[in-house]
């Protein structure tokens, strides 16, 4: 699964902002002329042409998969209410998907704004985009003034934009927050295991340290076929294995003076014969470093079984047979899950450390899938599952137990 730069702003994956050469963000620069927005269809109750001339416009980019986008839908949805009779102000939600895929977001989540695709991605490239969500303000003569994250828009801020009060200077609220974030502690290790991740040159590489230190999920993967490169900066050692061990952290016991330690390491190995090679040479290596062991034992315990109740709703993905990335977001509440181009078993894997539950699919689930869940409770989760046509049921089922002893 590779997460992309250009994709999401999770604190899951949010590593790769920070760790990623600044060049990677030079979106469109601050008081330059605005490209054009390319429309290829779009989907508003108002059915009038869409006219944007002489207009203030608040351009949001975003993708159905990108779950901090969906996060800021509430944040952006109020802005829109507050600024209703400003007719001179446009809110404009462009993302390059299908019609159909964008449906199944907007008709489950409100969006105010109007929303509309551009399919030839021409106008993500034409405005550099390389991280999302990412909002963009351009005023009535087409100047960008100001590039940032909607959770930075406020009312005065649009009241000076459409006022033409709005001065920033040339630098957007994307670099400045990622120029402040690398300033933080732990950054020499930081650094150190981020340029080996991105070194081209390097491909077999392994190194871990084990720090008392907050949960920051900064995290990043290149895995294919034969390469398995992962990268983590703060992860509890309870979840690295239970990642590893392809299990649910329920069924991960580690002794009492182990069990809040957190982990930094990378990874990388290239010309592997599978993906689950990686993942069991990384798994003997960090037991190796930690020196651990482990034994097995198998219990009977509650599993939540899921099936394909109506397989006309559970449809694969989009993406195209050429494209082999897959996207993974996370909301930072942990209340809210996508998977874009990517199997249920991924999916499954990351719900059950989420909510600490043992989920089994009782179906193939090997074919790639564009899934977003709600987390909020068992019953959302229900409901959710439900929109792709899945069920879920409770039953008792043996699990192998993993206890991880020095």
């Amino acid at each position: 699964m590779i997460l992309s730069p250009r994709k999401i702003s999770s604190r899951l994956t949010i590593f790769l902002i920070l760790i990623a050469p600044i060049s990677l963000f030079s979106q469109v620069k601050i008081n330059s002329k605005a490209p054009e927005i390319i429309v290829t269809s779009w989907l508003t109750k108002n059915k009038s042409p869409l006219e944007l001339k002489n207009k203030f416009i608040v351009l949001e980019f975003w993708a159905t998969w990108c779950v901090p986008c969906i996060e800021a839908l509430p944040h952006l949805n109020r802005l829109q209410n507050s600024f209703a009779g400003q007719s001179n102000l446009k809110f404009l939600s462009i993302t390059d998907e299908s019609l159909r895929k964008i449906s199944s977001i907007t008709g489950r989540f409100h969006f105010s704004s109007i929303i509309l695709s551009d399919t030839t991605k021409a106008t993500l490239n034409n405005f550099k985009i390389n991280y999302l969500p990412t909002t963009i303000l351009i005023n009535d003569k087409g100047i960008v003034k100001w590039i940032g994250m909607p959770n930075d828009l406020s009312e005065s801020l649009l009241n000076d934009f459409i006022t033409d009060k709005l001065v920033v200077g040339n630098e957007n609220v994307i670099d400045k927050s990622i120029s402040s974030i690398i300033k933080t502690p732990n950054d020499s290790l930081r650094i150190k295991y981020t340029s080996v991740f991105y070194d081209e040159k390097t491909n077999d590489f392994f190194g871990m340290t084990d720090l008392n230190l907050f949960e920051s999920k900064k995290s990043a993967q290149k895995i294919f076929k034969n390469v398995y490169n992962r990268l983590q900066i703060g992860v509890k050692i309870q979840n690295l294995f239970a990642d590893l061990l392809e299990t649910s952290l329920v069924n991960i016991s580690l002794p009492d003076d182990i069990k809040n330690l957190y982990v930094s390491y990378c990874f990388k190995r290239d010309s592997l014969s599978s993906v689950d090679d990686g993942r069991r040479e990384l798994l003997n290596r960090s037991l190796e470093r930690l020196k651990l062991k482990i034994k097995t034992d198998t219990q009977l315990s509650k599993a939540y079984i899921i099936r394909v109740a109506d397989s006309s709703k559970l449809k694969k993905s989009e993406a195209s047979e050429k494209e082999s990335q897959s996207n993974l977001s996370v909301s930072d509440d942990k209340k809210l899950i996508s998977i874009h181009n990517a199997n249920l078993k991924d999916l499954m894997n990351q719900v059950e450390n989420l909510l600490g539950l043992n989920i089994l699919l009782d179906f193939d689930s090997n074919k790639l899938y564009d899934i977003t869940l709600r987390l909020d409770n068992f019953e959302e989760l229900k409901k959710s599952l439900n929109y792709y046509g899945l069920s879920v049921s409770k039953e008792k089922r043996s699990f192998k137990k993993f206890f991880l002893e020095k």
